[in-house]
């Protein structure tokens, strides 16, 4: 899932006529980093697997954040 799609899925749920503005530039803010890339290689190999799909847990997370504020 894209950053797009987290910050589209957050909307959906926390504020659905909200819309995301777009910059002119390859990062979000100082320090960011558009391309991230994880090795999960030693995670999976002590047998460890997903309970959720990547967009279920998103999903989860935001509505958990919410429960806290």
């Amino acid at each position: 899932m894209t950053t797009v799609g987290v910050a589209q899925e957050a909307i959906n749920i926390v504020s659905p006529n909200a819309i995301i503005e777009y910059g002119d530039t390859k990062y979000g803010w100082l320090g960011d980093m558009p391309v991230v890339k994880f090795d999960n290689r030693k995670l999976l190999n002590t047998g460890w697997s997903c309970k959720l799909t990547g967009i279920q847990a998103i999903r989860k997370t935001i509505k958990e954040l919410i429960e806290v504020i």
